[in-house]
């Protein structure tokens, strides 16, 4: 009897080991669950993150590829507008243009018109590069092409402080004092 007691004893306790190492293995299998789900839930917030981000480059790229394409029509354009001179011109020695923007359109320019066997030569670095500088260079000709025509209808042949012209293009008097500036101080 003793050692059926024993026995029961022992069995008990057993029980009693097996049934705290039940509770905690639950207790742990409950744990893991909730991480698990945590761990699930930002699986699924980073899977989301990177479909938007995914789309938003998708997106920049159409983007980019649009605004490339717009500003190499705007290079065509800007071509077409610096002529090429690389033509035998009785004024000045056989020559040519090397001509290689920064960017895909320059605020760089130059500019040649000859009138009354004249030759008006410009090269000229307009403020800003790229897209600016190269609505710079339009302006830029235009007003030299008017400044050429004042002078030539006016029969003045110096064409320096001819900066009315450009104020009279630029309405904005910020602008204007920067201009204005540009041509007082040779900046």
């Amino acid at each position: 009897m003793f050692i059926a007691l024993l026995f029961s004893f022992f069995i008990y306790n057993r029980l009693q080991v097996t049934k705290k190492q039940k509770n905690i293995i639950q207790e742990q299998s409950y744990a893991l669950t909730e991480v698990n789900e945590e761990l699930n839930q930002t699986n699924e917030e980073i899977l989301a993150q990177r479909d938007q981000i995914e789309h938003q480059r998708a997106d920049l790229e159409k983007k980019n590829e649009h605004i490339t394409a717009s500003i190499t029509y705007a290079k065509r354009i800007q071509d077409a507008l610096l002529k090429n001179e690389e033509h035998n011109n009785p004024h000045i020695p056989p020559h040519f243009i090397f001509f290689k923007p920064k960017d895909i359109v320059s605020g760089d320019f130059y500019w040649a018109l000859e009138k009354q066997n004249h030759l008006y030569l410009a090269a000229a670095d307009c403020t800003g590069h790229g897209v600016p500088g190269a609505f710079m260079t339009l302006i830029g000709c235009n007003i030299l092409d008017k400044i050429i025509k004042i002078r030539i209808n006016r029969n003045i042949r110096r064409i320096s402080g001819s900066h009315a012209v450009i104020c009279q293009f630029f309405q904005k008097s910020a602008f204007i004092r920067h201009l204005e500036g540009i041509f007082t101080h040779g900046h």
